[in-house]
């Protein structure tokens, strides 16, 4: 793309737009035209490389004026350019530092060019005609033979399947071991091999020189100074700690975790603590190396710190900007983020459970949120004056760059500075005087970045697609990069006419493999089920073409969960068996089978020792058996069947068996079928149970259950009593079945009138979620209080508004309750005495929620939120402020119930002057900045009354409003501890609960109306359509109508049909 530019006054053509090039060029030939000549170049020693590799000196630097387009959306900036002496087609070659600049669009397809000005959108447009004139001229400077020698040789090449040359996937250089210290063999680092005996010496005596800056264990070092750098935990206070339930390791790993705390109380790194509000577990992971690594579990502490916005370098920019410098020296920090300490308040926040105990970081561990950032804000802060010039760090990957000159200065500068605050780096990772090498993954070096051998042989190795899923992988990825080199010029060009056997040879040595259909598997999904009685197995066996096999079975035996799971196990892998399966995936929903059989847990029982034996024993049966733990919703048909299982034998079963005698082929079952069938006796034709009293009980089926069921719970003489009760009945009146307990309590608990007339729920259902304060007279609640007795002027209600930080509240006597009115309260008593508030928060009455004051709230950007249903407690605050006016107000009035409203200014001063526990201030205090003078004060004289002087007055008054923000931090601290206990001590009494969408429920009838001595305490049920957050429901009734305003659910309670 080639377009015109205004340079130094001149306008010049045939400016080439270039995003490769990573340089701004002006040919010398140019800067003569233009009388430039005498403009002092500024020297540079960096050399430009082409395409080809070839090095081109610039004679230096210039920085002229440089405009684009014309008036009005003309922009003009200073750009430097290098100034080169070579022929070119071209006058000036604009590259990415100039569009950067000009912060210009660049759209080869359209041949545009767009970049803002103070006037809009400014616009260039390619001058094609000079762009195929300059493009022809480029191509007639090259030689003749040139040409066609370099035609034949891309001929001969062609012909030729192309291999990659072993040379580029080689180091760009090798490395040299020296020994630090001559008596201990295994203190080495290593320095480049291309240098001079001499040079090689001078080395390796400055690295002897400074062996105090490696470290080789943790006593090798002390850490950074506290005074330096501590990390910080910046942890939300509002978050609820989190203590996580403490894992089960199988022997090996469990070895490995002994042994690495045992490493990090030697160093010092950790220390052993009793009482933690927070607590994570370690997880051990493998290494690459086949060792295991010992981490870890910050999430919950992650999520409770906000993310540190330090910035990071860009790696891209870090590579590039070694280009241009001869030698590099890589070194890296041993345990780098260990040397870093953390703040002793925050330590028992990372600490973590293991066998041996509970433990404390002292220094930083991996796997914090903000652990980086903090480490690089003090690499920043130690080589200020180096990044950019002499090195380039990341977090703890450090780079020297210099000339071949002046290197050893540079190293000993950057060695000065890491002594000075006492980091200590790791000898096997550095490597010192090189001419290139590995830097963030890249291969680094004089001329820029390099390929990676290591990445090279990735490719090379990587294996050609043979199935769709495959094929569909290696499409994705192909398009990823076709975006990425979209923005290139790129031109297809076809291959070179070649013989017609080397074609066909071509052919057939390329030839693509056929692309397979993935075939699917056999998959197998067990589950077990137990009960008081006997267990149940529920098998789905899946394989090709659609095949299903459904397997429900009962255990005829008492068995533990585990015990039914692992029995599902060995029949679902003998039914595979039995099928012919050679390759199968097994799913189960109990982690403890499946860690277990894939030995990650330990087994002890001895009956569930004896169960692993067997799964393993049909495993080994299998070409290939892979067993994988999954979510219980993911295994639902084998739940199903697992407990359709442990039902399947009912009460006509065992009576057709003692009629006719029939007895199991297991001599087993026969056994327990014969001591069973001593309990039961038969009379007539109907089966009767043998009680320890004597009685016996009449066996039902299910049909005639659920009539006596009915019966007796709600028929004529029954009483709704609860489900064990109503077992312990029927079984009185003479009647028994198998489950006669279970369908008792299900039938009690399904009862509709046992639900609407049942207790009210008191118990908290969710953790209490306190409103966070930020400053005074940001948020204020509000609400109504009354009817009262009528007083003058008809007043019988009182609007009260109470501020969430000072405590401060207004209030004042109104006849009625309307939009209006309370909007007029608002305006008189808050926003003209303290300014527009950020938030009101009140309940959903009509004269907080109309359309008026919903308007007019919106006008001022008042933010309005409303309590749920029935929720009180969302707005306590101004709940317990009603309550204290009341009772004041009930202990002045005595028998004058009448004059309330001449008490309601006394009972406000009153209250405004009274510390409040939440605070430790009075409210008069935390507004005005000094404590009011009360009646008590002027009666019986005070220190301040006494010795009163008005210029004195004067100083201290203006020096309480000076320090008035001080004692308005230590009230907010007082808060938050406040709020703190608040919160534990409402949360140790919930018992959870939820709903879900679509769940039927039931609504306290008092919160919406009054209830009579035999009114249902409950009505419904109503529908849960949305959930606003947790704890708080949308409902609708059964007709399809949405109840107005969302519920609370502490009114709530799960409705059984």
């Amino acid at each position: 793309m080639v377009i015109k530019l205004d340079i130094a006054n001149f306008s010049v053509h045939k400016v080439l737009i270039d995003n490769g090039s990573s340089a701004d060029i002006v040919f010398w030939d140019v800067i003569k035209r233009m009388g430039l000549e005498s403009a002092q170049l500024q020297p540079v020693n960096t050399p430009l490389v082409g395409f080809g590799g070839s090095e081109i000196v610039s004679m230096g630097t210039i920085t002229p004026p440089v405009s684009m387009r014309e008036e009005p959306k003309r922009k003009t900036l200073m750009i430097k350019f290098l100034v080169v002496d070579t022929p070119f087609a071209y006058n000036v070659i604009l590259g990415r530092p100039g569009l950067n600049a000009f912060k210009a669009v660049v759209s080869t397809y359209h041949q545009k060019m767009k970049f803002p000005t103070k006037n809009g959108i400014g616009e260039v447009i390619c001058d094609q005609k000079r762009a195929r004139k300059c493009y022809n001229l480029s191509l007639k400077k090259s030689e003749p033979n040139e040409r066609l020698k370099r035609k034949e040789r891309e001929d001969t090449e062609e012909s030729e399947p192309k291999k990659l040359k072993p040379e580029r996937i080689e180091p760009v250089e090798k490395f040299k071991t020296v020994r630090l210290i001559a008596h201990v063999p295994e203190k080495v680092t290593r320095i480049g091999s291309k240098m001079s005996k001499e040079v090689e010496t001078m080395m390796i005596e400055f690295l002897k020189e400074n062996v105090d800056m490696f470290a080789w264990s943790p006593s090798d070092f002390q850490g950074i100074n506290p005074e330096v750098i501590v990390h910080r935990l910046n942890v939300d206070p509002t978050m609820r700690p989190v203590k996580q339930k403490k894992r089960s390791f199988g022997v090996e790993r469990n070895k490995v975790i002994e042994e690495e705390v045992k490493k990090l109380l030697e160093a010092g790194y950790v220390s052993e603590v009793q009482y933690t509000e927070w607590l994570a577990n370690v997880v051990v992971v493998p290494k690459a190396s086949g060792k295991w690594h010992m981490c870890t579990d910050f999430t919950d502490l992650n999520k409770a710190c906000p993310k540190n916005p330090y910035p990071l370098p860009r790696i891209d920019l870090l590579v590039d900007s070694t280009a241009g410098y001869e030698l590099f020296s890589m070194m890296d920090a041993y345990q780098g983020y260990h040397q870093i300490f953390m703040a002793e308040e925050d330590r028992i926040r990372t600490s973590f459970i293991t066998d041996q105990g509970i433990y404390c970081y002292n220094v930083m561990p991996f796997g914090l949120k903000n652990a980086g950032a903090t480490y690089q804000r003090l690499v920043n802060r130690m080589f200020k004056n180096q990044i950019g010039s002499t090195m380039e760090v990341y977090v703890d990957d450090m780079l020297v760059k210099s000339k071949e000159e002046d290197h050893l200065r540079e190293l000993k500068r950057a060695f000065d500075i890491m002594r000075n605050y006492g980091m200590k780096l790791n000898p096997e990772k550095c490597t010192f005087r090189v001419r290139g090498g590995k830097f963030l993954g890249y291969m680094v070096s004089e001329k820029g970045i390099e390929a990676n051998p290591e990445k090279i042989q990735a490719i090379i190795g990587l294996r050609s697609p043979r199935t769709l899923n495959e094929m569909q992988k290696l499409t994705g990825r192909l398009v990823k990069w076709a975006v990425e080199l979209g923005e290139y010029d790129i031109e297809y060009q076809g291959r070179t006419s070649i013989k017609a056997q080397a074609l066909a040879d071509f052919i057939v040595e390329f030839t693509g493999e056929q692309i397979q259909e993935e075939k699917k598997g056999w998959l197998l999904h067990v589950d077990g089920s137990s009960n008081a009685n006997n267990g149940g197995a529920g098998i789905l066996l899946q394989g090709p073409d659609g095949i299903e096999i459904e397997v429900a079975t009962r255990l005829s035996f008492p068995t533990t969960n585990n015990e039914a799971e692992y029995e599902a196990m060995v029949l679902g892998l003998q039914l595979a068996i039995e099928a012919g399966v050679r390759e199968i995936n097994v799913c189960t929903d109990s982690q403890l089978v499946a860690m277990q059989v894939e030995g990650s847990y330990e087994t002890r029982e001895q009956t569930i020792v004896q169960y692993l034996k067997k799964v393993k024993e049909l495993v080994a049966r299998f070409d290939k058996c892979v067993i994988q733990q999954i979510p219980r919703t993911e295994n639902g048909r084998a739940d199903v069947l697992s407990k359709f299982g442990a039902l399947v034998a009912g009460v006509k079963e065992r009576k057709i068996t003692l009629m006719e005698g029939i007895l199991p082929d297991d001599p087993i079952k026969a056994r327990r079928l014969k001591f069973k069938a001593t309990r039961f006796t038969i009379v007539g034709d109907d089966l009767y149970k043998r009680t320890v009293d004597g009685p016996l009980l009449k066996c039902l089926d299910e049909e005639r259950a659920q009539y006596v069921l009915r019966e007796i719970h709600e028929g004529s003489c029954g009483n709704h009593s609860g489900g064990r009760s109503l077992a312990q009945k029927i079984t009185r009146q003479g009647y028994f079945w198998p489950t006669l307990v279970k369908d008792a309590v299900e039938f009690a608990r399904k009862c509709e009138s046992c639900q609407r007339y049942a207790s009210l729920i008191h118990t908290p259902a969710t953790p209490m979620e306190p409103i966070r304060i930020a400053c005074p007279f940001d948020q204020w609640g509000i609400d109504i209080l009354g009817p009262f007795p009528q007083a003058v002027a008809q007043k019988k209600f009182i609007v009260v508004a109470v501020e969430y930080f000072s405590k401060w509240v207004e209030a004042e006597a109104l006849a009625r309750i309307t939009e209006r009115e309370v909007i007029n309260f608002i305006w008189k008593n808050i926003i003209c005495r303290f300014g527009i508030p950020r938030v009101l928060i009140s309940d959903n009455g009509t004269q907080f929620q109309g359309k008026a004051i919903t308007a007019w709230c919106k006008e001022l950007k008042i933010q309005q939120n409303f309590t749920a249903v029935g929720n009180p407690q969302a707005n306590g605050q101004t709940e317990v402020t009603n309550r204290t006016i009341l009772q004041h107000l009930k202990t002045r009035l005595e028998g004058a119930k009448g004059s309330w409203v001449e008490k309601l200014p006394g009972v406000l001063w009153a209250y405004r002057t009274t510390p409040r526990s939440a605070t430790g201030k009075t409210p008069f205090c935390l507004v005005f900045g000094t404590e009011a003078i009360i009646p008590a004060e002027i009666g019986e004289e005070t220190q301040r009354i006494a010795q009163y002087e008005k210029e004195r007055n004067q100083e201290k008054r203006a020096f309480n409003l000076t320090t008035i923000e001080e004692r308005r931090d230590a009230a907010y601290a007082k808060i938050l501890h406040h709020k703190g206990l608040m919160m534990r001590s409402y949360n140790r009494k919930i018992k959870p609960r939820s709903f879900q969408v679509g769940d039927l429920v039931l609504k306290k009838v008092e919160v919406s109306k009054h209830v009579g001595k035999l009114d249902p305490g409950w009505e419904g049920p109503f529908k849960v359509i949305e959930i606003r957050k947790p704890g708080t429901y949308k409902l609708q009734d059964m007709e399809g109508r949405d109840l107005p305003r969302p519920w609370n659910i502490h009114n709530l309670k799960k409705f059984y049909t």
